[in-house]
C-alpha cells in the first residue's frame, strides 16, 4: 500500500494484528504516514462487544496501541462512536485534552454515528477530526463535512463504497 502511494491507515485494536503490522514499519517511513488508531470498544469473555469510555480503559488502550505501533505519541487517537450521552458532561473532550498534553496523542478525533454527535463534536473545539457515514446512500453528512471544513477541522470518511454495495460487484 505505501510502495502504491497509500500515506493514511485508520485502525484499532479491534482490527485484529493491524497495530502491530503498522508497528513493524521503519521510523522513516511511519515518519512519512499518517496512522489513526481508535479506542472505546471492549470484548468480554464471551466475545460480547460493548463500548468503554471510562478513563481507566482509554488510558490503557492509548498506552497499548503506543506500544504497539511503536510510537512514542498517536498521529490520530480516535474514539469509537460515544452516545451524545457520552459526550455531554465534557468528561471526554477533557481526557482527549490530556492525552494530548502528555504528548500521547498529536490529534484528537471521535467516529460518530449521528449528525447531532458529530456537530457538538466540531463546536466542542476539543475535537480535530469526526469519522463519519458518507456515501451515496448516506449523502445527509454532506452539511458536516462543511462545517468542519468553515472549522478547519478534519474528516475520515467510513464506508465510501457502502460496504461494497456500491461498488459494482452487487
Amino acid at each position: 500500500a505505501i510502495g502504491s502511494g497509500v500515506t493514511f491507515f485508520d485502525t484499532a485494536p479491534s482490527y485484529g494484528n493491524t497495530e502491530l503490522l503498522l508497528g513493524e514499519l521503519s521510523s522513516d517511513t511511519k515518519s512519512k504516514v499518517t496512522i489513526a488508531t481508535k479506542a472505546g470498544l471492549r470484548k468480554d469473555r464471551t466475545g460480547q462487544i460493548s463500548r468503554d469510555f471510562s478513563g481507566s480503559y482509554l488510558t490503557r488502550q492509548v498506552d497499548q496501541s503506543l506500544t504497539r505501533l511503536r510510537v512514542d505519541c498517536l498521529d490520530l487517537f480516535q474514539l469509537n462512536k460515544p452516545t451524545q450521552t457520552d459526550l455531554a458532561d465534557g468528561r471526554l473532550f477533557e481526557l482527549l485534552k490530556i492525552f494530548q498534553d502528555s504528548g500521547k496523542i498529536r490529534y484528537t478525533g471521535i467516529v460518530v454515528g449521528s449528525s447531532e454527535s458529530a456537530l457538538a463534536c466540531l463546536r466542542s473545539n476539543s475535537v480535530d477530526c469526526v469519522q463519519i457515514l458518507y456515501n451515496l446512500l448516506f449523502p445527509e453528512h454532506i452539511a458536516i463535512i462543511k462545517e468542519a471544513g468553515r472549522r478547519g477541522k478534519g474528516v475520515i470518511v467510513r464506508s465510501p463504497l457502502n460496504s461494497g454495495v456500491l461498488s459494482g460487484y452487487y
